[in-house]
Order: structure tokens, then sequence, then C-alpha cells
């Protein structure tokens, strides 16, 4: 069966100095199916995981909620691989 989360079309800038020191390593946009996905970041948590952050939007109280999100872990995880593929990166070697 084909990955139903194919990714296409990576764009990317690396963070400056100042974002990489805090563990943001790039800004992203992504085609996912039929969706365009702009505005995402490659981050390094404080544990050392690598993850994708997508855009979050805050309500009047100031809680983020994203604007769109991975259905399910395994989504989310298909996604990352796929992005930090067409980088040319691995979840392990990340910058």
């Amino acid at each position: 069966m084909s990955d139903p989360f194919r990714v296409s079309n990576v764009g990317f800038v690396v963070g400056s100095d100042a974002d990489r020191a805090r563990g943001l390593l790039f800004f992203v946009s992504f085609r996912a199916g039929p969706l365009i996905v702009d505005g995402a970041t490659i981050r390094r948590t404080l544990g050392g995981r690598i993850a994708l952050s997508y855009p979050t939007r805050r309500d009047r109280s100031g809680q983020r909620h994203p604007i769109v999100r991975a259905a399910d872990a395994a989504a989310g995880l298909s996604i990352l691989t796929q992005v930090l593929a067409a980088l040319h990166l691995e979840r392990e070697s990340a910058p």
C-alpha cells in the first residue's frame, strides 16, 4: 500500500543563528496531498528529538491552537520523515 500522506514540493529556509540556538533549525513549506502547508518549522526539542511544528493561532486568552496538524502519530511521523528526506536529513543526524 502506498503512503496516503505523500509529501512533495518541500521548500526551506535555514533558521538564523539565534533561531538555531533556541532549537529552530528550518522554516519549511510543503505539499501534503491536496494541501499546501506553509509556516511549519523543523525544531530540535529540549530532549534532543527532531520535531515538525505546525503554524498556530492564539485565541483571546493566549492559548495556541494548530492551524493544521497531523491526524495521528503515524501520519505525523510519515510527514516528518518525508520532509527530512527531501532536505537530505535523517531524524538522528539533523543539525
